[in-house]
């Protein structure tokens, strides 16, 4: 063992490596401390949401199971905010290309609930009247395809039309999208009655929808009787001028919106 240079051990002794080798072995440890000495220092760069793939592209890297990619792309796009280094802002986001991506990933797994969730509940509550009309659009043109089963999304965007918006406009025509396509027998008697217009004062278009006042969790009641709330005279903020009568989505039980609170009811 000791003529062709191996220690008790097992091991070559580094005599034993021929001259050639050893060159070789220190050059490229030189040629790799070097390549980081030259490289500069490293900065966190943003990179930009890249554009949904087609849904014919999506279904075949699916390999048949389009429900697992789905949940996989979802992942990806909630973590496109934080990237190494650094964090983006939804207000920073490609609101566009994010509602691509709910538009391709709905496709791909069109029972899934998560996606409108997302779009209503996370990426519609930034401080931004056009982004939030973006996921509010989204989530009005997904719920025509199926409003029995995603009532609940539109209920939120509706209340974030009206209460984070300010768009009583907007809040009434998803309230009367509601009233219309939602019939289903598993949508609460309250969202079918959300569409609801006082006769008499059309104009005041006063709507619930806030869900089910306290005290009616667990039984429904006549579509007619929480519907129409009264209306809601305003002044200027000064206290002058004519009174002016704002769309309000109103809870008879205590006035104060509780879009949670139809959520639950649907999950329920």
């Amino acid at each position: 063992m000791s003529a062709i240079g191996i220690s008790g051990a097992g091991e070559r002794r580094i005599a034993a490596v021929p001259v050639g080798l050893r060159v070789m072995l220190a050059a490229a440890l030189a040629v790799q401390i070097g390549w980081h000495v030259r490289q500069p220092d490293p900065r966190a760069e943003v990179q930009a949401l890249r554009p949904a793939p087609p849904a014919a592209v999506l279904r075949l890297a699916a390999l048949g199971d389009e429900t697992a990619l789905a949940k996989l792309l979802i992942l990806r796009l909630q973590a496109h905010d934080n990237q190494p280094g650094v964090s983006i802002p939804f207000t920073g986001l490609d609101y566009d290309r994010v509602a691509d991506w709910l538009d391709a990933i709905i496709d791909l797994d069109p029972r899934a609930g998560y996606p409108l969730l997302a779009a209503a509940r996370l990426y519609g509550s930034v401080s931004d009247p056009a982004r939030q009309r973006v996921m509010f659009e989204l989530v009005h043109r997904r719920f025509l395809e199926d409003p029995g089963r995603r009532w609940p999304w539109l209920v939120h965007a509706a209340v974030l039309a009206r209460h984070r918006l300010g768009d009583p406009t907007l809040a009434l025509r998803y309230a009367r999208a509601l009233a219309v396509h939602a019939t289903g027998p598993e949508v609460p008697a309250w969202v079918r009655g959300m569409g609801a217009v006082d006769a008499e004062e059309p104009e005041t278009a006063r709507v619930s929808a806030d869900g089910p006042p306290a005290g009616r969790r667990r039984r429904e009641q006549p579509p007619g009787r929480h519907a129409v709330a009264p209306s809601v005279s305003r002044r200027g903020t000064n206290g002058s001028g004519p009174t002016r009568h704002l769309p309000r989505f109103h809870s008879r039980a205590h006035g104060a919106p509780i879009p949670s609170r139809a959520i639950h009811t649907a999950n329920t």
